[in-house]
């Protein structure tokens, strides 16, 4: 959805802060990674917003806000999802542009949990595929 354009914005959501709640900034170059899997793309975040939900309405507001830009149907999914992720308590929303896909994903090694990587020291193969000069 990110790659044909029809999802514009990312949320993350966490039971903690950490990352990217209040550490993703415009500019920011975000990496697109599979589950389990390759990198496969970025893309440039112009926009980032870190909330802290006080009240569980803040995140369905929120969510439905957001809804077409996010990649939700509609309002239904929208509330679908808000019966999933109601209980964490920090969302970051990230406005992206100028997705990038690879032609082939480039498989890295990661220790955490996350499907993404923002602000990361890239292995060589990674930079060499979005034609950037390798950090040594």
């Amino acid at each position: 959805m990110i790659f044909d354009g029809t999802k514009t914005v990312d949320i993350k959501l966490s039971y903690k802060r950490i990352a990217p709640y209040n550490k993703v900034t415009p500019g920011d170059i975000m990496y697109i990674k599979e589950s389990s899997g390759p990198v496969v793309g970025r893309v440039k975040i112009i926009s980032a917003k870190s909330y802290e939900i006080e009240d569980t309405l803040e995140l369905l507001d929120l969510l439905l806000s957001i809804q077409p830009r996010v990649g939700l149907r509609d309002e239904a999914h929208a509330r679908e999802m808000f019966e999933k992720v109601q209980d964490k308590k920090y969302v970051t929303v990230m406005e992206l542009a100028e997705p990038e896909k690879l032609p082939k994903g480039i498989r890295i090694e990661k220790f955490d949990r996350r499907v993404w990587i923002a602000d990361y020291k890239l292995p060589i193969d990674l930079a060499l595929a979005f034609g950037l000069e390798p950090e040594m």
